[in-house]
């Protein structure tokens, strides 16, 4: 009894390390002048495997041991709008799912181009999430879809 007791304590102090608080500036609230962001955005690969990403979860340099799918989510379609835009500023360097300072910079950059100056703050959340999806379907990817749970 005592030994599940334990296990289940592990297993729910593991989740809670999941989901650390923040307070960044791209903190999960939407402005009255943006468009709801669904909970869920599922990313498709070449492979069509979906990657689901959680809007509310805040990806950043100090995050980026624990949510290393996310970041190669970011770095991919920050690449790829890269690739289709020109813009050099969009070029996180490389997908390997390190939210260095390239990385940092390119969603900076994505940040203040589609979200406004004062937005700049190199976190990917909620807001962030929502005009990645945009742009993304705006350059007409068949690859990603948009999906509310």
């Amino acid at each position: 009894m005592k030994k599940k007791l334990v296990a289940l304590l592990l297993v729910l102090t593991m989740a809670l390390c999941l989901f650390p608080a923040s307070a960044f500036a791209d903190n999960g609230t939407i402005s009255p002048a943006s468009t709801t962001v669904a909970s869920t955005i599922y990313f498709r690969d070449a492979n069509h495997k979906l990657y689901p990403v959680k809007t509310a979860t805040l990806v950043s340099s100090t995050t980026n041991s624990t949510y290393t799918g996310y970041v190669i989510v970011i770095q991919e379609v920050l690449y790829r709008l890269y690739l289709s835009t020109g813009n050099t500023n969009f070029n996180p360097q490389g997908v390997d799912g390190v939210f260095g300072n390239n990385t940092r910079l390119a969603v900076v950059s994505f940040q203040v181009a589609y979200l406004g100056a004062n937005e700049g703050d190199g976190v990917v959340g909620s807001k962030t999430w929502g005009k990645l999806h945009d742009a993304w379907v705006d350059l007409g990817s068949p690859d990603l879809t948009y999906l509310q749970q």
